[in-house]
């Protein structure tokens, strides 16, 4: 059965297990934030995710947009970290949040500013 919110919905099924196989051989040759980083992943989608899953199917569907608009800049960050540094990412993480959050706070007065100019 294939759930919402659990990786398997992203990719196919057979390639958790994958995942997992890959951290342990990222640990055995050292590469330290990979194995943490795929490990972490594959826990959460094994692990956690069958457990959170019905609580998370019952969330009303702005918090899920704001997850799924917040969930492509935590992949942006990791990516970015990994390349240019944790301060970098950072930077450009806090930037979009401000801007995400200011566009959903703002955006209704600007709907309605547009639409009082439009008919006055």
């Amino acid at each position: 059965m294939r759930h919402f919110f659990e990786a398997s919905f992203f990719f196919p099924e057979w390639l958790t297990p994958w995942i997992g196989i890959a951290a342990v051989a990222a640990a055995i040759m050292g590469m330290k934030k990979i194995a943490a980083s795929l490990g972490f992943f594959f826990a959460i989608d094994v692990f956690v995710m069958p457990i959170l899953d019905p609580w998370l199917g019952e969330l009303p569907i702005w918090v899920l947009a704001i997850a799924l608009l917040l969930f492509p800049l935590l992949l942006l960050n990791a990516i970015i970290s990994f390349i240019f540094g944790g301060e970098a990412a950072g930077q450009f993480t806090g930037t979009w949040i401000v801007r995400i959050f200011d566009f959903l706070l703002l955006a209704p007065f600007r709907l309605l500013k547009i639409l009082w100019r439009l008919f006055r």
